[in-house]
């Protein structure tokens, strides 16, 4: 995108928490608490700018910026398929993990 110093406007153009207000889907965002690279309190700004009907937020607890532990992924990738079948409203079943 270019220096950040240079090209702040494109920066902030670009950036989720100048644009929520605009946003009309459904939004998932998951976090690692200890992430240094794009902190907790970013993203909680960038909740705070979005409808609240549309963001879930969804924190880790000893993450940081990308998923290391496994049940973390594990959760993670179970908690995104569970908001596909939110937006799109199909029947989603996870092997092992939905009753009969």
């Amino acid at each position: 995108m270019g220096d950040p110093i240079e090209d702040a406007a494109e920066f902030r153009r670009r950036s989720p928490s100048h644009r929520g207000a605009g946003l009309r889907a459904p939004l998932l965002i998951q976090q690692g608490l200890a992430d240094t690279i794009c902190r907790p309190e970013q993203v909680e700004l960038c909740r705070s700018r979005v409808p609240s009907d549309l963001v879930t937020c969804v924190f880790f607890e000893g993450e940081g910026h990308g998923f290391r532990k496994a049940a973390t992924i594990d959760a993670s990738l179970t908690r995104e398929l569970r908001h596909y079948q939110d937006v799109f409203c199909g029947e989603l079943r996870i092997a092992g993990r939905d009753e009969a």
